[in-house]
């Protein structure tokens, strides 16, 4: 004879094999004591519990920019560090590096190495705060490297309109004037100094860097000599030479330049036209 727990055990197992719901109390003792019959989670129960906690996004580091400049004549190809670490790639005389976003700090280090790793130059310590852009011009004669920091302070673009400035990084070529489509500019630029940014009309227009150089010694004319006087030691007259080296250069709407005063392995002067990186400072 089939008892009446028997029965009420074999109609809990088909129900749970059935996959059927029900409220009676059979079920919810089925459903305490044994770990086989728990249901599983949902799958947006599962999601929903493993998903991690939604968080803001990450506050972006505050950064300075800085690039290289190469005018040292018959150097290596050169690259920069700051702080010990890269600033650049390897670049050749007469070219730039790209800028490079590093920390800002009250005494960040700047540091000119041939690709080699020999140092050239340096450290620089320079005050850099976010958002600040320097350029870096290496300059000099191999041997006797020097560093020049040139810090932007364009005020950023401005819509239909370009912006220029020049930097002089030739110190043999003494003080240099700066014209602008034969208009007289800067008198006096010196070695080491930059002009104030200028606003001009995009298109063609024509630098103008003018400077004086020694020539070579004419010999002084033979004095005429007076009756009873001795005739005086001769002198050599020093002669200056005005050089003026006309750089044509088309301008863009809303972009910002700069202009590096060079030289070459002969002292002729150069210019190199760079793109600033439109930041915005005071």
């Amino acid at each position: 004879m089939i008892s009446r727990a028997s029965l009420l055990s074999s109609s809990v197992l088909a129900c749970a094999l059935a996959g059927c719901a029900s409220n009676s109390p059979a079920s919810n003792i089925a459903a305490s004591n044994s770990s086989q019959s728990v249901a599983a989670p949902s799958v947006e129960a599962t999601s929903a519990s493993q998903a991690p906690a939604a968080s803001a996004p990450p506050k972006e580091a505050a950064q300075a920019f800085v690039r290289g400049v190469h005018v040292v004549p018959g150097g290596p190809d050169v690259k920069l560090q700051a702080d010990g670490k890269a600033a650049s790639d390897g670049f050749r005389f007469g070219n730039a590096s790209s800028f490079a976003a590093i920390a800002p700090g009250d005494k960040v280090k700047i540091t000119a190495l041939s690709t080699s790793g020999a140092k050239l130059s340096g450290p620089m310590p320079v005050k850099l705060k976010s958002g600040d852009d320097l350029t870096v011009v290496v300059n000099g004669v191999p041997g006797d490297v020097a560093l020049l920091p040139f810090r932007a302070r364009s005020g950023g673009p401005e819509t239909g309109k370009a912006k220029i400035d020049f930097a002089h990084a030739a110190k043999e070529l003494g003080d240099i004037q700066v014209s602008i489509d034969g208009q007289k500019y800067r008198g006096k630029v010196r070695y080491g100094e930059d002009t104030e940014y200028k606003t001009l009309a995009p298109g063609q227009h024509t630098f103008s860097i003018a400077y004086t150089r020694p020539s070579k010694a004419a010999p002084a004319p033979t004095p005429t000599l007076v009756p009873g006087q001795v005739s005086p030691q001769p002198t050599a007259a020093r002669l200056r030479d005005s050089v003026t080296l006309q750089q044509p250069a088309e301008l863009i709407s809303g972009k910002v330049y700069t202009l590096i005063v060079f030289y070459d392995v002969a002292k002729n002067p150069k210019a190199l036209l760079l793109e600033d990186r439109f930041a915005a400072t005071p």
